[in-house]
């Protein structure tokens, strides 16, 4: 990851006044579900063909179908609550600038699920679910949900996080806070994955629905993530149809901040906050 930008609620709420919400969500998730290789659906279907002869399972290639890595250039973080929002924006995105967006739920979508059938196969008995064999599995999947997340936010360019109270809410003492540990590992790690390109720059699952487990609370930043307004990321999408210039470059430029400090008329002289005030020789 190279840049990261949040946008907020006013930004989604100004999308929604310029485009279908639903209907960019419903073909972006069309055009999803038909890029699936028939292959994978099948493994998807089963974990039959991850079991080794001698019974045990190949975790390596279960992570290599059920989490895949794909070759994208943003990837958009999101509350499960706002998973319309990430997707239609891909899809505008994908539309306007010809950049691949890759939408989380893509991959922790599929961890449930996952879980859901190891259970049944591995960690049933005539008494029900066993708790211990389901926490040793649930660790092997979530281990590879991690993994497979971190190595997209280090492959992606681009960060963009979904910054609403469905995803951040402000706690005690002013802390940002976030219930769910995905987007809590996405934040820490979209902080410390930095990758400079190489191009030249010009939920946790509940076993009974009627019990819900007291949610986790935890403490995050956002403040290495630059505020992107619904206005420049209009003009970003209207710029990055200039065959000359690659569109993520054309992001950065736009958002760049202005230098502080005054500007002296009578000289046409800028002086930067740094050096106004000091005095000379």
């Amino acid at each position: 990851m190279y840049k990261g930008f949040k946008i907020g609620s006013i930004f989604l709420k100004e999308l929604q006044n310029e485009i279908d919400i639903d209907v960019y969500y419903e073909k972006e998730m069309q055009r999803y579900n038909q890029s699936k290789d028939p292959t994978m659906n099948a493994f998807l279907a089963t974990i039959d063909s991850f079991i080794n002869e001698d019974g045990s399972i190949d975790a390596s290639r279960m992570q290599e179908n059920w989490f895949s890595q794909v070759d994208a250039d943003i990837f958009i973080s999101h509350s499960h609550q706002d998973e319309i929002f990430a997707v239609a924006l891909a899809k505008l995105i994908r539309e306007e600038t010809g950049l691949t967006p890759f939408v989380d739920s893509c991959v922790w979508g599929y961890a449930n699920n996952l879980l859901e059938d190891i259970d049944n196969r591995f960690c049933c008995n005539k008494h029900g679910l066993d708790y211990d064999l389901h926490n040793a599995a649930a660790s092997h999947i979530y281990t590879m949900l991690t993994t497979a997340l971190d190595m997209m936010i280090q492959k992606t360019e681009c960060f963009f996080f979904l910054n609403t109270p469905n995803s951040i809410q402000v706690g005690q003492l002013n802390n940002q806070e976030t219930e769910s540990p995905w987007l809590y590992h996405e934040l820490v790690m979209s902080r410390l994955l930095f990758n400079r390109p190489d191009r030249e720059i010009d939920e946790t699952r509940v076993f009974d629905a009627k019990r819900k487990l007291h949610p986790f609370n935890y403490v995050v930043t956002t403040t290495h993530l630059k505020r992107l307004s619904y206005t420049k990321f209009c003009s970003w999408l209207k710029e990055a149809k200039d065959p000359d210039k690659y569109a993520l470059d054309v992001l950065y430029e736009i958002t760049k901040e202005e230098p502080v400090g005054i500007f002296k008329r009578k000289t046409g002289q800028f002086i930067r906050g740094s050096d106004h005030g000091k005095r000379k020789g």
